[in-house]
C-alpha cells in the first residue's frame, strides 16, 4: 500500500518531491510532509503548514491523512503542482467527491484503476 501511495505522483506526471520533503522549508506556504529520508514506518512524519508543525505521527501514510485534512482544516486550495494527485487521494481514499470541478487526470486515474 505504502509503495503504491509513494508511486501515484509519478503516474499523474507530478513529483512526490512537492508533497514530501527531508527537510523543513519555512518559505513554503501550501501543507507538506517532513520524512526522514528512509521513509520507513515508525519513523516521525511532520505535516507543516505555512512553515509550522501542525501535527507529528509516526506513519507515512498518517502524514498523508494528516495533509490531506490540513488542505480542508486551514482552507488552502490545492496547488496547481499537486492538484492531480491531491485530487485523486480526496475521491479515492477519503471518499471526498465535493461539488469542485473535479480533476482530469484524478479522475480517468480513478476509473482506470476502479475497472
Amino acid at each position: 500500500m505504502l509503495q503504491a501511495l509513494l508511486y501515484i505522483p509519478s503516474l499523474l506526471h507530478e513529483k512526490l518531491e512537492n508533497i514530501i520533503r527531508n527537510e523543513e522549508d519555512m518559505e513554503l506556504v501550501m501543507p507538506y510532509i517532513v520524512a526522514p529520508t528512509s521513509l520507513e514506518e515508525g519513523e516521525n512524519y511532520h505535516v507543516l503548514v505555512e512553515g509550522v508543525k501542525v501535527a507529528t505521527t509516526n506513519s507515512l501514510i498518517g502524514a498523508f491523512k494528516l495533509l490531506m485534512a490540513s488542505f480542508y482544516v486551514f482552507n488552502i486550495a490545492y496547488p496547481k503542482n499537486l492538484q492531480a494527485t491531491l485530487s485523486f487521494l480526496q475521491i479515492l481514499f477519503l471518499g471526498i467527491n465535493d461539488n469542485s470541478k473535479p480533476n482530469i487526470k484524478a479522475v480517468k486515474l480513478v476509473a482506470e484503476i476502479s475497472k
